[in-house]
């Protein structure tokens, strides 16, 4: 709500959501651009949610797990060459089909393209008045209590472990106590199909195998539950399944989760959704996109707990009794805020500056595909 001559009005920010991308990143603007137009609205932000595909040349698909046949350049070079701009603001995060050396590089968030902002490994941004958390890959247990050890070039264990996700990177999530408008995956919360109303339709779309899987109830990510029931975002979005799956989980006291998976970027595939999603506490006319103060804090306090090597260390948040015992203080948010102010023009802003890196050259589209 925001006041204006003593009336109360709603803010209504215009999300697009996307699920799997898998390099289709042109399709999916150009689908956006036909929605405004024959809606006649615009939309304000758009967030994917994983296998993003951030390939910017031949080299980088040897650093993507997928089979040979999909290793194709796709569509984001050239919004990484700048041939292309991205027509809007464009969030995601990580999943299990992505230029892995691309994350690697960018492990807390950061620019890939002009406009198109990759979350890191687990991050939390704002943006026009939403509070937007996320956290990159899917889960594997033999692989979750080990550090960040990760290293280029990959070798063929690396090239998938890098992308499952850390205990660390829940147990930062953990801390966040301020409220999350958007939470953004690629793999489910576990149990999240019992909050479902469709489920007989997934088991006729799905394969025989992934039928087992969920009448075994084996769907999802044990560690992504956890961060439901202790984060309890207004929305949830993820994909991986490629199939859109709408619930919604109640936490009691009113609060409740709005869960929507979507498909992958394919003609026959529910793809894209537009949600209206209300501003709960708008900030200045012009829409910024800053740093989150609560995060930075967070990032300070749980410093102890990243590792970046491949030994194991159980931090317990699977326990059913797990609390949060990094969570800082208010006055410790206040003073890491005015520090990273002062050492960022004064302000949270995520500067909007993107380069390339040098070393680095952006496909032009004449050199063939090597078949890594």
């Amino acid at each position: 709500m925001s006041e204006e001559g003593g009336q109360r009005t709603r803010v209504i920010r215009k999300v697009a959501v996307a699920g799997c991308v898998h390099g289709e990143i042109e399709t999916i603007y150009k689908t956006i651009q036909k929605l405004e137009k024959t809606e006649k609205m615009k939309v304000d932000l758009l967030v994917c949610c994983g296998d993003f595909q951030a390939v910017r040349n031949p080299e980088d698909l040897a650093c993507m797990v997928t089979p040979k046949k999909y290793r194709l350049m796709k569509t984001f070079y050239k919004y990484y060459s700048g041939k292309r701009k991205a027509p809007v603001l464009t969030v995601f995060v990580g999943g299990n089909h992505e230029a892995s050396n691309v994350h690697l590089s960018l492990f807390n968030g950061g620019w890939v393209a002009p406009n198109i902002y990759y979350m890191g490994h687990a991050n939390v941004v704002n943006f026009a008045g939403l509070r937007i958390a996320g956290i990159s890959g899917i889960y594997n247990q033999r692989h979750y209590h080990l550090g960040f050890g990760e290293t280029m070039p990959f070798d063929d264990s690396q090239l998938r472990s890098v992308y499952h996700i850390r205990e660390a990177s829940v147990l930062r999530l953990l801390q966040i106590a301020r409220p999350v408008d958007i939470m953004l995956s690629h793999d489910w919360p576990h149990g999240i199909m019992g909050f479902g109303s469709n489920n007989k339709d997934l088991l006729d779309m799905w394969t025989q195998q992934l039928r087992r899987t969920i009448t075994s109830n084996d769907v999802g990510n044990p560690a992504l539950s956890k961060i439901l029931h202790v984060m309890k975002p207004r929305y949830w979005f993820a994909a991986h399944y490629h199939v859109r799956f709408p619930a919604e989980v109640s936490h009691g006291s009113g609060s409740k989760t709005s869960f929507l998976a979507l498909g992958k970027c394919l003609p026959d595939h529910e793809f894209l959704q537009v949600v209206d999603v209300e501003v709960k506490q708008p900030n200045a006319k012009v829409p910024k996109f800053e740093y989150d103060p609560e995060w930075l804090a967070i990032m300070h306090s749980t410093a102890g707990v990243m590792h970046y090597d491949m030994k194991k260390r159980n931090l317990g948040t699977l326990k059913p009794d797990y609390k949060p015992e990094h969570r800082p203080r208010e006055e410790d948010i206040a003073k890491i805020t005015e520090e990273f102010k002062s050492a960022n023009n004064g302000g949270l802003e995520i500067p909007l500056e993107f380069a390339r890196p040098v070393e680095l050259k952006a496909w032009d589209g004449k050199v063939m595909m090597p078949n890594p």
